[in-house]
């Protein structure tokens, strides 16, 4: 496999080739001072300069999950108006936060509009969609590149090869099943970034993006699709998230927090769909040995709990299923799960200053057009923790000093 070494975070971003192999949008997306951008093979012909012929001869070596070599791709560069950054470490934090707001993109892309996802049907795109290649580039289709194995614990260099040795293929990730077009939300995936650069780049960044950025990190990971990975990981990688999210490493505290963050969406568009509703049936829950009655999701919640501990201490064979009398999180636990997480971080993002990111596009136009508003972006969060000033810069957006109104225990209006 081409992979990104240690060795990379060295070399400037003007010399290197970046791209997700295997992610297929419409468009070009902005992101922070960032943008991903489709290209497919005719595209790169008809530009015909070196580094279209350095893409396509990189193309050539890559397989897709049907076997054949890839004839698009999506690169990730840096937007013209946007110098690179003198700092090596604020341009791979940069990055970094580009990956991960591009990773809970492809995530809410799964789902419809409703938040559910067509598991049986798909296609799905999991975390391998996501992938992020990063070659420096060679001197022309003579130059070498190195392919290396292996990942934090051990990796070695396997060997270097010229781009014109035919002799030599990257067979996709194991876990790749899929490549499908997929309709990132620009609004998300800013949102995301900001968040994250902000908790990369702050001096103290406040305790609630750096909760959101772990939660984020967990719920990217349990998307991975790995055969030697199980159901029951992804599903404590899930549990991890809303722990995060809770701020509680208690369950029966944080079940309460959780709920309260679900109750925070507001009376909405976003409250009509998401899965948790303040009339969901009460439930009976045993605690300290008695019969507590509990909400449907404080309920669903501590048998998560339960389950993540069994599959930690207990059994390698848990039940997935779960099944309660007129819940709402009856299902597998996993799909429940990881649709929970998905609707709390992303109720999370709008508390950071991000209200818009609980609308579809076409609401969010619908809206634009009865307001009369010419743009529907909204500002970056509003706190105290922003980032340094070089990263601000680069990113083109101007950054209140204001108190973080989340980590003041304000909820911002949704």
């Amino acid at each position: 496999m081409i992979e990104e070494s240690a060795a990379v975070d060295a070399i400037p971003t003007a010399r290197c080739l970046m791209m997700f192999p295997y992610l297929r949008i419409a468009a070009p997306l902005p992101i922070g001072p960032w943008q991903i951008e489709p290209v497919t093979i005719e595209r790169l012909e008809e530009i015909g300069d070196d580094m279209s012929v350095t893409i396509r001869a990189v193309l050539s070596h890559l397989l897709s999950a049907e076997g054949s070599p890839l004839e698009c791709t999506t690169l990730l560069t840096r937007r013209r108006e946007c110098p690179e950054l003198a700092d090596p470490k604020l341009s791979t934090a940069e990055r970094l936060s580009v990956q991960v707001a591009v990773s809970f993109a492809i995530a809410r892309a799964n789902a419809l509009d409703d938040h559910t996802i067509d598991w049986e049907h798909g296609p799905i795109a999991t975390a391998e969609v996501d992938t992020l290649l990063i070659v420096p580039v060679p001197d022309g289709v003579d130059g070498f590149v190195s392919r290396t194995r292996g990942g934090p614990i051990a990796q070695i260099l396997v060997s270097g090869q010229r781009l014109n040795d035919k002799s030599f293929v990257q067979l996709p990730p194991e876990g790749l099943t899929s490549i499908p077009e997929l309709s990132l939300d620009p609004v998300l995936a800013n949102a995301i970034y900001d968040v994250e650069i902000t908790t990369r780049t702050a001096d103290a960044p406040c305790a609630i993006h750096r909760v959101t950025s772990a939660a984020l990190h967990w719920y990217s990971r349990a998307w991975e699709n790995s055969p030697l990975r199980t159901l029951p990981d992804a599903l404590v990688q899930l549990k991890t998230a809303l722990e995060a999210l809770s701020r509680e490493s208690n369950s029966w505290k944080g079940s309460k927090k959780l709920e309260a963050l679900y109750r925070a969406g507001g009376q909405n568009l976003w409250a009509v769909r998401q899965l948790w509703s303040a009339d969901d049936p009460k439930q009976i829950r045993e605690h300290n040995g008695e019969d507590v009655e509990v909400s449907a999701f404080r309920h669903w919640y501590l048998h998560l709990a339960d389950l993540r501990n069994a599959i930690v201490h207990d059994t390698l064979d848990p039940d997935m299923q779960y099944a309660a009398s007129g819940s709402p999180f009856t299902g597998n636990m996993f799909r429940v799960a990881e649709r929970v997480a998905r609707e709390l971080i992303s109720i999370q993002i709008a508390r950071l200053g991000f209200p818009a990111v609980l609308l579809t596009p076409t609401e969010r136009q619908a809206l634009k057009l009865l307001a009369g508003r010419k743009s529907t972006r909204e500002a970056p969060s509003t706190c105290t923790c922003s980032g340094s000033a070089a990263v601000a810069a680069s990113v083109g957006w101007p950054r209140s000093r204001s108190r973080c109104a989340v980590a003041t225990g304000e909820a911002a209006h949704l």
